[in-house]
């Protein structure tokens, strides 16, 4: 989930939409990068977040999330 204010108006209240959809359905919630690492600090320190990538028109990223030791 990007910060509030970083995409399109439209496109950032259709990604807020999924998140509560998720919240209702699934108990689960969209993450800012900030969060990932935050969680991935918590869990354990190696872990460490590389990349986000999201592809062109896609409402979907991809985190690449490494193990550094």
């Amino acid at each position: 989930m990007p910060e509030p204010g970083e995409i399109l108006v439209w496109t950032e209240r259709l990604r807020r939409l999924a998140d509560l959809s998720m919240a209702l359905i699934f108990n689960a919630k969209e993450r800012t990068a900030a969060e990932w690492r935050s969680l991935l600090a918590e869990t354990d320190a190696r872990f460490v977040l590389k990349e986000i990538v999201e592809p062109k028109g896609s409402a979907l990223a991809i985190l690449e999330i490494v193990w550094e030791s």
